[in-house]
This record gives C-alpha cells, sequence and structure tokens, in this order.
C-alpha cells in the first residue's frame, strides 16, 4: 500500500505537478479488486485526474468532479488520447512558428535576445504588477509570445494539451520553472529572484517533447472505447443519479494543509481565466478553503457538528484561534455533505475508498479520519478496513499548520489511511 519504490509518474502522470497526488498504483488497486466487470468508477475530487487514468488504462469508464480549474483541464488532458499524427503535426507548426518568434533581432550578432523583445505585450486580461513581480519582464514577454501561438490552435483538444504543458513549466517543484515563486504548493509563494534569465523557450521545448511522448505512449496503452469525463465542479451536489455507480476512489483535500488556490492562480492568471476565480468569495467554495471571514468562523462555532471528537477537537482548537476553527469546522461540515452523495451515488454492496491523513492546527491534531468514518457510518456505510499507508519522506511531505515548536520536517505528515467503506 506503500508504493515507496514505484514509478508515479508515468504515461500522462507525469505531465504536471500537482500536491498531495496519491500514487496510481492505489486506484490501479481498488479498480482490480472490486470491478471485475464492466461499470463506472467515480473521483469526486479527482484532483490531476490519476483515478480517471487509471480506469481508462483498465477499460472500465470513468467519471470525475473538481472545484479547481486547473484541476479539470489537467484531468481532460491527460485522459484524452490525442492522435498520433495529428499530435505531431500541430506539435511541428507550433515549434516552427516560435522559432520564428524566438529567431535573433538582426543587431542580437548570435545573441539570444527576442526579435522584437522589447515590443512583446502582456496579454491585456494579466495584470501587469503582479505579472512583473513574480515573473523577469523579459521571461513574460517570451511566455507571452508562447501563450499567443498556443492560441492559435484551431483544435480544443490539442490547444488544451499545449496549455498544460505551458502551465507544467510556471508550476513546477524546486527552482526549475520559470517564475521567482519559490514553494509555491507548501507554503505561501515568496519571490526569489534567479541567478540567470530561465530559458523560456528551452524549457518549453523540453517539457513538450516529454509531454508528447507521453502521450503517444498513453495513446497505445488507454481503452479508447470507454468514457472518461469530468462532469462536474461541487463533489457536495453530484450530478448522478442514486445507486448509479459502481466504485469511488478519492483523495478529500487535506484540512488546513493545502491551499490549492493559492499556488495554481499562477498559471490560471497566464491561461486567461476570470480573475474573480481568484477572489475570496470564490475561494470559498473549496472545500478545505482557508479563505473563511472571521464572522462566519465565530457564527458556525455556535452550532456542534454532533460528533464528540470533532467538537472536542473543535474546541481545543478555538481556545487559540476561533478563525482556524471555523475554517475546520466549515471543512467537517462540507465533507459530511459530500459523503452523504457519494453514499446516495453507490450502488449497493459497493465499494468506496477514501484517501485521508490527519493534519494538525495549533499544535492540536485533526483526528480526521476517525471524524469521516463516523460520518460515512452515520450515512449508512459500512467500514471494512483501514489501511495505514506510510508516505515516502523523500518524495512527499505534507504540511500541518503550527505543529509544535517549529515547522521542520518531523512536523510533517508521514501517513495516510485508506479507508474502505461498502454500501
Amino acid at each position: 500500500m506503500d508504493f515507496q519504490k514505484q514509478r508515479t509518474d508515468y504515461l500522462t502522470h507525469g505531465f504536471h505537478s500537482f500536491a498531495a497526488r496519491f500514487p496510481p498504483q492505489l486506484p490501479r488497486l481498488a479498480i482490480e479488486w472490486h470491478m471485475k466487470n464492466a461499470g463506472f468508477v467515480l473521483d469526486p475530487m479527482c484532483g490531476s485526474g490519476t483515478t480517471l487514468v487509471e480506469a481508462r488504462l483498465l477499460g472500465r469508464d470513468s467519471l470525475g468532479i473538481d472545484i479547481d480549474p486547473l484541476a479539470r483541464l489537467l484531468t481532460r488532458v491527460k485522459v484524452t488520447a490525442l492522435d498520433e499524427f495529428e499530435l505531431l503535426s500541430a506539435k511541428k507548426s507550433l515549434i516552427e512558428n516560435l522559432a520564428e518568434d524566438f529567431a535573433p533581432g538582426p543587431c542580437a550578432q548570435g545573441s539570444s535576445a527576442l526579435k522584437g523583445a522589447p515590443a512583446v505585450a502582456l496579454p491585456e486580461y494579466l495584470d501587469k504588477d503582479w505579472v512583473t513581480y513574480w515573473f523577469l519582464r523579459p521571461v513574460a514577454s517570451e511566455l507571452s509570445l508562447v501563450k499567443r501561438r498556443i492560441d492559435e490552435e484551431k483544435d480544443q483538444a490539442l490547444r488544451e494539451f499545449f496549455y498544460v504543458c505551458f502551465s507544467s513549466i510556471i508550476l513546477t517543484k524546486g527552482s526549475s520553472g520559470v517564475s521567482c515563486a519559490r514553494d509555491l504548493a507548501h507554503s505561501r509563494p515568496h519571490r526569489v529572484l534567479p541567478a540567470r534569465k530561465p530559458n523560456v523557450l528551452k524549457i518549453f521545448m523540453e517539457r513538450l517533447e516529454s509531454m508528447t511522448k507521453r502521450m503517444i505512449e498513453y495513446n497505445k496503452a488507454c481503452h479508447k472505447e470507454v468514457m472518461a469525463e469530468i462532469i462536474g465542479q461541487d463533489a457536495r451536489h453530484i450530478p448522478l443519479a442514486d445507486q448509479s455507480v459502481d466504485l469511488i476512489v478519492t483523495s478529500p483535500p487535506y484540512a488546513t494543509a493545502i491551499d490549492y488556490l493559492r499556488a495554481h492562480k499562477f498559471s490560471l492568471y497566464w491561461l486567461g481565466f476570470d480573475p474573480n476565480i481568484l477572489s475570496i468569495f470564490e475561494r470559498q467554495g473549496y472545500i478545505g478553503t482557508e479563505k473563511v471571514p472571521k464572522e462566519d468562523c465565530q457564527r458556525r462555532l455556535e452550532t456542534p457538528l454532533g460528533h464528540p471528537v470533532a467538537d472536542r477537537t473543535l474546541r481545543q482548537i478555538a481556545e487559540k484561534d476561533v478563525k482556524r476553527a471555523g475554517i475546520l469546522h466549515k471543512y467537517f461540515e462540507d465533507m459530511r455533505l459530500v459523503i452523504g452523495e457519494m453514499y446516495r451515488v453507490l450502488k449497493k454492496r459497493k465499494y468506496c475508498w477514501i484517501v485521508i491523513g490527519d493534519p494538525s492546527a495549533k499544535q492540536v491534531r485533526i483526528p480526521t479520519t476517525r471524524i469521516l468514518i463516523n460520518f460515512a457510518k452515520s450515512s449508512g456505510f459500512d467500514c471494512i478496513h483501514i489501511l495505514p499507508r506510510r508516505l515516502d519522506r523523500d518524495k512527499r511531505q505534507l504540511p500541518t499548520n503550527h505543529v509544535g515548536p517549529n515547522k521542520g520536517i518531523e512536523n510533517r505528515i508521514f501517513r495516510e489511511d485508506v479507508v474502505i467503506l461498502r454500501k
């Protein structure tokens, strides 16, 4: 269940970084155990689409839901098998156009300067102050050129494939990306100027080459006759009929641990999403969001959840931080709705796998696994197994928000629970 020595970035799984992604071997195992025949697999909080990719590789129809627009884009691209000839043809045209854009100007004398670089305008939808703070001005100009050429691709599936390639060089771990932002996923991003200007064209071309090879391999390996679709944005209101799903495999957001949208906005801005999607009001729709008004937090705490462990945990946190306790209250209210919906759409005697971790806040451990299992039992589920899963200390270290006297490595999450429920 740990999968620590197994490769997790094969085929389209390696397209794009995504915080707290579970290993593809886990949904594969669930599908192989519980779906001997055809049927529908649902991931109501599908993230970057790991469950849906594995379902299509195994010849099972799959459905996904996620409120995060970048997650929905990644999932669509990762499960869509592009025709090899069409992909290579579109890639060739894109490369030729970029080669023309990035050709040295007549005065560059062989330098890597862009032809007409000073005149390259940033897209009108971008906040110029934000862009020039987080990206070097020449880098922003070069990204604008790449984005403009991708926009010219008429086929939507191919265009979205190139968008994911573009996004992947913006959202990267460590110092391998093109922005001045560091620690995008695991803490508030901070600005670090690079020692030298990133070579946007080189980085993009390397990613394009890698993703193209992975897509061609995926196209040969997947079952094209099965369905893999995003069907909604809100796991609290699943747009499916009662008892219509054969298996659920999902990993909810970590309570108080990761602010996905804070990281994803770096790509969403560049991809042209409505900036309002990044507003506080939109962020309140995210399960696990930290953007809950303080007055709302206080009001929420006046209504107990009705679960002794959950309410005791909230009281302990509220003694130190009312806002943090209110945020956690909202998370558990939302998750209770999600679990109720999962029970409704799952067929009788079918299984649901939930991957859960226990983060902490204000030096209080949050027994998330125990609380969500109680919610599941209240909805009608039987808890069949709780399988511990050790996380690789070198590959996946999730923050737990202010545990202990410092924020060092020993205060991170190193274990998850795979909870197997049956209706």
